[in-house]
């Protein structure tokens, strides 16, 4: 890349990332960002059984094809309760669209 492509390139992205890309330099994150790591907390799976449960939902980031060089299908399973945010559930799989489409109907 000539100079005027890497000052382009500077321009578009955050600055940690370019220091990282760019620069080559290690960038240490985990102090950094909109989600502070101390919020999170791991529970046994119970806790929200007490609680009034509003909503179950499902994110899926998806992908059709299973080999290698192809991303993976991802879906997280959220409970939403009057207090708190749960991960209830993470699926994380290579496959093409038919099975894809059976997970989604035993996840849900």
């Amino acid at each position: 890349m000539d100079q005027q492509q890497i000052k382009d390139l500077e321009n578009d992205i955050p600055v940690q990332l370019r220091r990282q890309e760019i620069h080559g330099e290690f960038a240490d994150r985990s102090d950094e960002g909109i989600i502070n790591h101390s919020w999170w907390r791991y529970y046994s799976g119970t806790e929200y059984s007490k609680e009034k449960v509003i909503k179950r939902v499902g994110i899926w980031d998806t992908a059709f094809k299973k080999s290698q060089e192809n991303d993976f299908s991802v879906c997280e399973v959220w409970v939403i309760t009057s207090s708190a945010f749960y991960l209830d559930y993470v699926y994380r799989d290579r496959v093409e669209f038919p099975e894809l489409k059976q997970k989604t109907l035993e996840i849900f």
